[in-house]
Protein backbone atom coordinates (compact mmCIF):
# COMPACT_ATOMS: atom_id res chain seq x y z
CA UNK A 1 0.00 0.00 0.00
CA UNK A 2 1.33 3.42 -0.87
CA UNK A 3 1.67 5.96 1.95
CA UNK A 4 -1.44 7.92 2.75
CA UNK A 5 -1.31 10.43 -0.04
CA UNK A 6 -5.01 10.95 -0.57
CA UNK A 7 -4.33 14.47 -1.68
CA UNK A 8 -2.16 13.44 -4.54
CA UNK A 9 -4.68 11.17 -6.26
CA UNK A 10 -6.80 13.99 -7.68
CA UNK A 11 -4.06 16.40 -8.58
CA UNK A 12 -3.83 15.40 -12.23
CA UNK A 13 -1.21 17.55 -13.92
CA UNK A 14 -0.60 20.57 -11.70
CA UNK A 15 -0.32 24.10 -13.02
CA UNK A 16 3.41 23.86 -13.64
CA UNK A 17 3.82 24.62 -17.33
CA UNK A 18 3.85 28.39 -17.59
CA UNK A 19 5.83 29.29 -14.51
CA UNK A 20 7.59 26.08 -15.10
CA UNK A 21 9.63 27.41 -17.82
CA UNK A 22 11.58 28.61 -14.74
CA UNK A 23 12.37 24.96 -14.06
CA UNK A 24 13.26 23.79 -17.56
CA UNK A 25 10.83 22.48 -20.10
CA UNK A 26 9.58 19.72 -17.86
CA UNK A 27 6.24 18.30 -16.82
CA UNK A 28 5.75 17.29 -13.21
CA UNK A 29 4.18 13.89 -12.62
CA UNK A 30 2.64 13.56 -9.14
CA UNK A 31 2.69 10.35 -7.12
CA UNK A 32 -0.25 8.12 -7.95
CA UNK A 33 -2.44 5.84 -5.87
CA UNK A 34 -3.75 6.32 -2.37
CA UNK A 35 -5.40 4.12 0.23
CA UNK A 36 -9.17 4.01 0.49
CA UNK A 37 -9.22 3.71 4.27
CA UNK A 38 -7.33 5.64 6.91
CA UNK A 39 -5.13 3.64 9.26
CA UNK A 40 -5.58 4.56 12.91
CA UNK A 41 -1.92 3.92 13.65
CA UNK A 42 0.23 5.09 10.74
CA UNK A 43 3.55 3.32 10.22
CA UNK A 44 6.75 5.31 10.71
CA UNK A 45 8.18 6.88 7.56
CA UNK A 46 10.42 4.41 5.78
CA UNK A 47 11.85 4.03 2.32
CA UNK A 48 13.95 1.10 1.23
CA UNK A 49 17.33 1.69 -0.33
CA UNK A 50 16.07 0.08 -3.54
CA UNK A 51 13.13 2.47 -3.72
CA UNK A 52 15.38 5.41 -3.02
CA UNK A 53 17.79 4.35 -5.73
CA UNK A 54 15.05 4.26 -8.35
CA UNK A 55 13.45 7.55 -7.33
CA UNK A 56 14.14 11.03 -8.61
CA UNK A 57 17.06 12.91 -7.09
CA UNK A 58 15.38 15.30 -4.66
CA UNK A 59 18.18 17.80 -5.17
CA UNK A 60 16.88 18.39 -8.69
CA UNK A 61 13.35 19.20 -7.50
CA UNK A 62 12.81 22.76 -6.24
CA UNK A 63 11.66 22.91 -2.64
CA UNK A 64 8.53 24.85 -3.54
CA UNK A 65 7.46 22.10 -5.96
CA UNK A 66 7.80 19.46 -3.25
CA UNK A 67 5.82 21.55 -0.79
CA UNK A 68 3.06 22.32 -3.25
CA UNK A 69 2.38 18.59 -3.48
CA UNK A 70 2.70 18.12 0.26
CA UNK A 71 0.44 21.02 1.25
CA UNK A 72 -2.19 19.75 -1.19
CA UNK A 73 -1.86 16.35 0.47
CA UNK A 74 -2.59 18.00 3.83
CA UNK A 75 -5.69 19.77 2.52
CA UNK A 76 -6.91 16.52 0.99
CA UNK A 77 -6.60 14.79 4.33
CA UNK A 78 -8.79 17.56 5.75
CA UNK A 79 -11.34 16.99 3.02
CA UNK A 80 -11.28 13.25 3.66
CA UNK A 81 -11.81 13.97 7.35
CA UNK A 82 -14.79 16.18 6.56
CA UNK A 83 -16.34 13.46 4.41
CA UNK A 84 -15.84 10.73 6.98
CA UNK A 85 -17.17 12.80 9.88
CA UNK A 86 -20.18 13.81 7.80
CA UNK A 87 -20.86 10.15 7.08
CA UNK A 88 -20.67 9.39 10.79
CA UNK A 89 -23.26 12.05 11.53
CA UNK A 90 -25.57 10.76 8.83
CA UNK A 91 -25.33 7.24 10.26
CA UNK A 92 -25.58 8.53 13.83
CA UNK A 93 -22.74 6.34 15.01
CA UNK A 94 -19.07 5.50 14.68
CA UNK A 95 -17.53 2.12 15.37
CA UNK A 96 -14.99 3.33 17.92
CA UNK A 97 -17.00 6.27 19.26
CA UNK A 98 -14.55 8.87 17.98
CA UNK A 99 -15.81 12.22 16.71
CA UNK A 100 -12.58 13.12 14.89
CA UNK A 101 -11.63 11.30 11.71
CA UNK A 102 -8.17 9.68 11.74
CA UNK A 103 -7.62 11.31 8.34
CA UNK A 104 -7.67 14.69 10.06
CA UNK A 105 -5.01 13.73 12.59
CA UNK A 106 -2.88 11.57 10.31
CA UNK A 107 0.04 13.95 9.81
CA UNK A 108 0.00 14.96 13.47
CA UNK A 109 0.39 11.34 14.52
CA UNK A 110 3.01 10.51 11.91
CA UNK A 111 5.13 13.52 12.82
CA UNK A 112 4.41 13.66 16.54
CA UNK A 113 3.12 17.24 16.38
CA UNK A 114 1.40 19.05 19.21
CA UNK A 115 -2.19 20.18 18.69
CA UNK A 116 -0.99 23.75 18.04
CA UNK A 117 1.64 22.61 15.55
CA UNK A 118 -0.87 20.43 13.72
CA UNK A 119 -3.31 23.36 13.54
CA UNK A 120 -0.55 25.57 12.13
CA UNK A 121 0.20 23.01 9.42
CA UNK A 122 -3.47 22.69 8.48
CA UNK A 123 -4.09 26.45 8.50
CA UNK A 124 -1.08 27.20 6.32
CA UNK A 125 -2.00 24.42 3.88
CA UNK A 126 -5.62 25.56 3.58
CA UNK A 127 -4.63 29.20 3.11
CA UNK A 128 -2.09 28.23 0.45
CA UNK A 129 -4.74 26.21 -1.39
CA UNK A 130 -7.14 29.17 -1.35
CA UNK A 131 -4.49 31.57 -2.66
CA UNK A 132 -3.39 29.14 -5.38
CA UNK A 133 -6.96 28.55 -6.51
CA UNK A 134 -7.43 32.31 -6.91
CA UNK A 135 -4.17 32.61 -8.85
CA UNK A 136 -5.07 29.65 -11.06
CA UNK A 137 -8.33 31.37 -11.94
CA UNK A 138 -6.40 34.48 -12.99
CA UNK A 139 -4.08 32.40 -15.14
CA UNK A 140 -6.94 30.53 -16.77
CA UNK A 141 -8.81 33.77 -17.47
CA UNK A 142 -5.73 35.35 -19.04
CA UNK A 143 -5.05 32.23 -21.11
CA UNK A 144 -8.61 32.18 -22.45
CA UNK A 145 -8.53 35.88 -23.26
CA UNK A 146 -5.15 35.65 -24.99
CA UNK A 147 -6.26 32.77 -27.18
CA UNK A 148 -9.47 34.55 -28.10
CA UNK A 149 -7.39 37.53 -29.22
CA UNK A 150 -5.04 35.35 -31.28
CA UNK A 151 -7.35 32.85 -33.02
CA UNK A 152 -5.13 32.74 -36.09
CA UNK A 153 -2.43 30.68 -34.41
CA UNK A 154 -1.80 28.21 -31.65
CA UNK A 155 -0.09 30.47 -29.17
CA UNK A 156 2.80 29.16 -27.08
CA UNK A 157 1.68 30.71 -23.82
CA UNK A 158 4.77 29.71 -21.87
CA UNK A 159 6.60 32.77 -23.14
CA UNK A 160 3.84 35.37 -22.91
CA UNK A 161 5.28 37.93 -20.43
CA UNK A 162 2.00 38.53 -18.60
CA UNK A 163 1.45 34.82 -18.05
CA UNK A 164 5.07 34.28 -17.04
CA UNK A 165 4.55 36.99 -14.41
CA UNK A 166 1.38 35.31 -13.15
CA UNK A 167 3.29 32.03 -12.95
CA UNK A 168 6.06 33.66 -10.95
CA UNK A 169 3.47 35.11 -8.58
CA UNK A 170 1.99 31.64 -8.18
CA UNK A 171 5.38 30.20 -7.28
CA UNK A 172 5.90 33.00 -4.77
CA UNK A 173 2.60 32.14 -3.06
CA UNK A 174 3.96 28.67 -2.31
CA UNK A 175 7.33 30.03 -1.17
CA UNK A 176 5.59 32.53 1.14
CA UNK A 177 3.55 29.78 2.77
CA UNK A 178 6.65 27.65 3.15
CA UNK A 179 8.29 30.58 4.94
CA UNK A 180 5.26 30.76 7.22
CA UNK A 181 5.70 27.11 8.16
CA UNK A 182 9.37 27.69 8.95
CA UNK A 183 8.53 30.71 11.10
CA UNK A 184 5.49 29.36 12.95
CA UNK A 185 6.77 25.83 13.59
CA UNK A 186 10.26 26.81 14.67
CA UNK A 187 13.56 25.31 13.61
CA UNK A 188 13.32 21.94 15.36
CA UNK A 189 9.74 21.07 14.35
CA UNK A 190 10.15 22.34 10.81
CA UNK A 191 13.32 20.27 10.37
CA UNK A 192 11.38 17.18 11.44
CA UNK A 193 8.63 18.05 8.93
CA UNK A 194 11.15 18.80 6.19
CA UNK A 195 12.98 15.50 6.65
CA UNK A 196 9.66 13.65 6.42
CA UNK A 197 8.41 15.53 3.36
CA UNK A 198 11.66 15.17 1.44
CA UNK A 199 12.06 11.47 2.22
CA UNK A 200 8.44 10.40 1.78
CA UNK A 201 7.12 12.72 -0.96
CA UNK A 202 9.97 14.21 -2.98
CA UNK A 203 11.28 10.88 -4.36
CA UNK A 204 7.90 10.20 -6.00
CA UNK A 205 7.87 13.46 -7.96
CA UNK A 206 9.12 12.88 -11.46
CA UNK A 207 10.14 15.18 -14.29
CA UNK A 208 9.39 14.15 -17.85
CA UNK A 209 9.86 16.12 -21.08
CA UNK A 210 6.80 18.05 -22.18
CA UNK A 211 5.34 16.53 -25.38
CA UNK A 212 5.49 18.89 -28.34
CA UNK A 213 1.72 18.66 -28.67
CA UNK A 214 1.30 20.16 -25.18
CA UNK A 215 3.84 22.95 -25.37
CA UNK A 216 1.21 25.59 -26.07
CA UNK A 217 -1.01 24.51 -23.21
CA UNK A 218 -1.40 25.85 -19.73
CA UNK A 219 -2.79 23.02 -17.66
CA UNK A 220 -4.79 23.60 -14.50
CA UNK A 221 -5.29 21.00 -11.84
CA UNK A 222 -8.84 19.64 -11.61
CA UNK A 223 -11.26 21.76 -9.62
CA UNK A 224 -13.39 18.80 -8.60
CA UNK A 225 -12.69 15.77 -6.45
CA UNK A 226 -10.35 15.59 -3.47
CA UNK A 227 -7.60 18.19 -3.66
Amino acid sequence: MKRNKLGLLALGTVVLLCAFNLWGQQQVVPPASSPKTAPHTPPPPHRSSAASASSADTNTVPEWVIYEFYLRHVTNLEQAGDQEERAWKEKGENADGSTVSPWRTHEQRVLGLTDDEAKTLRDVALDCKSALNAQDQKMTAFSDQYRSQHPERFADLRFVPELVQLGEERTQIIKDHLDQLKLFLGDSTFQKLDDYVKSEFAPDIKKVPVPASMQGEVQASPRGGAR
